[in-house]
């Protein structure tokens, strides 16, 4: 049985980082094509209008198409052992940059928003998951 259980740790130790990036990535693949769609939906959840036809576009380039090629690149790195490296450190360092902005403007702005708290705690979930899946793709390729 211990043969067994050894077995299975060592299956999810080789999948894990690839399955953490393909999770965030279809995760960035839905919101982005949101945003893509229905910028004004989604956006009027936290408050926020575009004042202008040109906001809308904003909108959709910056949280539609930039939420959409990262999530691209997450599933990349995900069924590309060459990519996943990368792919991993670009998790962590988008969502720290997230995680570090969100808590900044929440404190400077006085803000606390149920809403924006959520998406901060889906964010620290977001780098805690690339943080896990470095660490075991690192054990991984020094052992």
């Amino acid at each position: 049985m211990d043969q067994v259980g050894a077995s299975w740790r060592n299956v999810g130790a080789r999948h894990l980082p690839a399955v953490l990036l393909a999770m965030n990535g279809v995760m960035h693949l839905y919101f982005g094509g949101l945003f893509i769609a229905a910028p004004e939906a989604i956006m009027a959840d936290l408050s926020i209008a575009a004042l202008t036809p040109a906001g809308l576009t904003e909108m959709r380039t910056f949280y539609g198409g930039l939420m959409t090629a990262i999530g691209l690149y997450f599933c990349w790195g995900a069924g590309s052992k060459k990519l996943r490296y990368g792919a991993l450190v670009f998790l962590i360092v988008s969502y720290a940059g997230a995680v570090a902005a969100r808590s900044f403007g929440m404190a400077v702005d006085g803000v606390s928003d149920p809403i924006i708290v959520r998406i901060l705690v889906i964010e620290v979930a977001g780098l805690a998951s690339g943080c896990l899946g470095l660490w075991v793709h690192s054990r991984r390729a020094s052992a």
